[in-house]
């Protein structure tokens, strides 16, 4: 994600007097650079993310006989942070100027918005059902598109990104762990520790944390780790939850229980 603490370094190019006036100064053209090598870390982290992202979309691809709605619903979710990762991987991995870097902002808090909102319509999915999923869906993309345009006219977007992400995420381990706790279902253990290990990752971005392991770390490189290693519990969740059959389990767990009044007859005789 697009750092809010980035370092820029200016430069006035063309700051020298001009060679026909030496009395007045040329106007200053001004270049935004990275100063810090740490930018570069957080480009690579997000090119990382981006391609795990991919790779999961396309190994989704083959439970959509099995389970469409759920593959291509989280499908949306990997390919939508995959984008946001990419222009994250743009905006810090490459020299800029101010506007340019700012305007990264908005495919990232579209991109992020969205996939907070559609992880929350997974987890309504797994408890619920996928027709209350399908019902909540456009209210959930509604809620994630209102967050977007809200960082466009009102101060903070960090900080507001932050707090949706936490209320989101935090709704969804809610139900991927009741689902987990209450019907064991195959995998849905894996997503919680997924969920649990990505806002995890949302509060180190928060910090102000700084490492080095070979290369130096900031907070959005280290939130970056921490997020790609909740990927692949997630993705074995979902590899482990969507097989053959799961589909009819989740269906069958949210039905009402219907005594047959021929069976109960039959037993009082």
């Amino acid at each position: 994600m697009l750092s809010r603490t980035a370092i820029f370094a200016r430069y006035d190019i063309a700051s020298q007097p001009s060679r026909h006036n030496s009395h007045h100064a040329a106007p200053a053209y001004r270049v935004y650079v990275f100063s810090s090598p740490v930018e570069l870390t957080t480009a690579v982290t997000d090119v990382l993310i981006a391609a795990l992202s991919l790779g999961i979309v396309t190994k989704l691809r083959a439970f959509v006989l099995e389970n469409r709605w759920k593959a291509l619903l989280w499908s949306w979710i990997f390919g939508l942070l995959a984008l946001a990762a990419a222009a994250g991987a743009l905006a810090h991995g490459f020299s800029w100027p101010a506007r340019a870097v700012v305007r990264f902002q908005h495919p990232i808090f579209l991109s992020l918005g969205l996939v907070v909102a559609l992880v929350v319509v997974a987890s309504i999915h797994d408890f619920y059902g996928r027709e209350t999923a399908k019902r909540i869906l456009p209210w959930a993309v509604a809620a994630g598109l209102v967050f977007y345009v809200s960082t466009r006219f009102f101060g903070a977007a960090f900080l507001a990104f932050v707090l949706y992400e936490v209320v989101g995420m935090l709704a969804a381990l809610i139900l991927f762990a009741r689902t987990w706790l209450s019907r064991g279902s195959k995998g849905a253990g894996w997503i919680v520790l997924g969920v649990a290990l990505t806002m995890v990752a949302a509060y180190v971005q928060t910090t102000d944390i700084s490492f080095r392991v070979v290369v130096p770390f900031d907070n959005n490189g280290s939130f970056h780790l921490v997020q790609i290693i909740a990927l692949l519990p997630l993705f074995q969740g979902l590899r482990a939850g969507m097989g053959a059959g799961s589909e009819r389990q989740v269906v069958e767990a949210t039905k009402p229980t219907v005594t047959d009044p021929g069976a109960r007859r039959g037993r009082a005789s």
